[in-house]
Order: structure tokens, then sequence, then C-alpha cells
């Protein structure tokens, strides 16, 4: 019974921390526009995506094998290029989309993605220790966000101990794009 009620109450708090959140930020915007995305949240799923192609390749399925040492995408959302294609227009303009198919992470195989099994992946810098968001301006068509990172001290006097970083995202076709989007992981 204890078990149960710690975990109501948890779901409770995770529930009222995800709605104040959510009434912050648009308090924040002010505008009236109904945006409900964090800027932490939104920037941390165009994250997630563009690490797909810049850090780490989606999982594959060993079990299927195209050739040269590549398998086909395991996630069945994302197995078609042009589905991958549909996820990429909802976070990235046109021109970020092709940077991050030149990087050359999948190839296309009749329609369908496949990636090595093995890269030279590289993760997520360990000393960034903390990050901080803010929607800096909403124009109706262009909002711009602050996005400091801050990183642990590592004793070098060439690397920085935070950096300020500037994300721009832009209405394009009925949607939301970001046409700056400077990674950071």
């Amino acid at each position: 019974m204890k078990k149960w009620a710690a975990w109501a109450l948890m779901a409770a708090l995770i529930l009222t921390g995800a709605a104040w959140a959510e009434e912050e930020f648009t308090e924040v915007a002010g505008d009236g526009s109904g945006f409900s995305d964090t800027p932490e949240s939104l920037i941390s799923s165009a994250m997630e995506v563009y690490s797909w192609f810049v850090m780490w390749p989606l999982d594959v399925d060993v079990n299927m094998p195209g050739g040269d040492g590549l398998y086909a995408v395991l996630d069945e959302r994302f197995f078609l290029k042009e589905d991958m294609d549909q996820l990429l227009s909802s976070y990235f303009s046109p021109d970020i989309q092709q940077s991050l198919w030149d990087w050359g992470t999948y190839t296309v195989i009749d329609g369908g993605l496949y990636a090595p099994i093995d890269g030279d992946w590289r993760w997520i810098d360990e000393r960034i220790r903390e990050v901080s968001y803010t929607l800096v301006s909403d124009t109706g068509d262009r909002r711009e966000y602050a996005v400091t990172v801050y990183y642990t001290d590592d004793g070098d006097e060439t690397t920085p101990e935070e950096e300020p970083l500037t994300f721009v995202e832009e209405r394009k076709n009925g949607g939301w794009q970001f046409t700056q989007f400077p990674f950071f992981w």
C-alpha cells in the first residue's frame, strides 16, 4: 500500500511540475499563441534527432543486412527515408536537413535507411554540467532562443566554462523550423 501511495504522489508531482513549467513558459512567451513546448523540451527533442546524424545513428537490425556492413534501421517509424524526411522537416529548415543528410550516416537502399553497425561515433560532451534555455523573442513568424551551456572547469584556459548560443525558429509552410541550430552535445 505504501508503494502505491508513493507512486501516486510521484505521478502527481510530475504532472503538477509539467503544468507549472508550461504555465511559466506561456507567461514568458506572453503572446497568447498557445505555444506549449518549453524551450528546453523543444530544443532537446531537436538535439536528439540531430544527434542521430552527427553522433550516433538509430539502432539497426543485424538480421536485415544491406551489404557493405550496412543494416536496416530498426525503428519502424523511420525505416523509410521519406518518414525521416517528414520528421526532419518538422524540426529543421531545408538547408539544415540537407546538411544532416550530407554527413553520410545513412545510406538509402530501395527507399529504406541503412547504417553501419559500428562506426566512429561520438558521445555527449561530458563537460556539460548545466544548460539554460530562454525564449528571447517571438514575433509570430520568428522565435529566438538564448541557450547557455555551462561546462565543468577542466583546468584548460583555452576551453570556455560557458558558451552562449542563439537558436532561431521560423514559421515556414505552416509549421515551425529551426533555421539556426548550433548543435552543442
